[in-house]
């Protein structure tokens, strides 16, 4: 099992492009994306957390590689300040984890050195924190294990 505690709050699926529209040499108009500010920073953070963790990193990508080519599965706790998740009278406000994955498992594969599609299962879950600095998530992996799952086959 790999553990890696604190990462970075990943940039919302939403997010991580802004769609510019630009001109070709004829003149031509065509839309085109570029990497956001948003996730730009996000970039910027995991590397830090890369740099800052390069023991805990090394460490993992040693454990994960028997598992290289294999199904995965991963557990992500995200710490989210209370006022992002509830409403001044305590009801839920919309905060999609759903949207966090796809940057998330993109740089999470990208500092582990595997592809992402070997992530086979996943289990999210927010906690409410009080404290805004003190954000990031919680991150295990370990071998996918489907003997739960029912025979699909004819």
């Amino acid at each position: 099992m790999i553990y890696l505690n604190n990462f970075p709050i990943p940039a919302s699926h939403n997010r991580l492009y802004d769609h510019i529209t630009r001109r070709t040499k004829s003149g031509k108009m065509y839309q085109a994306r570029k990497k956001s500010n948003v996730y730009l920073e996000f970039e910027r953070d995991v590397e830090v957390y890369r740099l800052q963790n390069r023991q805990v990193i090394q460490t993992a990508r040693e454990l994960i590689l028997p598992y290289k080519t294999k199904p995965l599965r991963i557990d992500m706790v995200f710490y989210i300040h209370k006022h992002r998740l509830f409403t001044l009278k305590g009801a839920p406000k919309k905060f999609d984890l759903h949207n966090l994955l796809k940057s998330g498992f993109d740089v999470l594969a990208k500092i582990l050195e595997i592809d992402d599609g070997v992530f086979f299962e996943e289990h999210l879950r927010k906690v409410p924190i009080e404290i805004t600095n003190e954000e990031g998530a919680d991150i295990s992996i370990a071998p996918f294990h489907d003997s739960n799952l029912r025979d699909r086959s004819v």
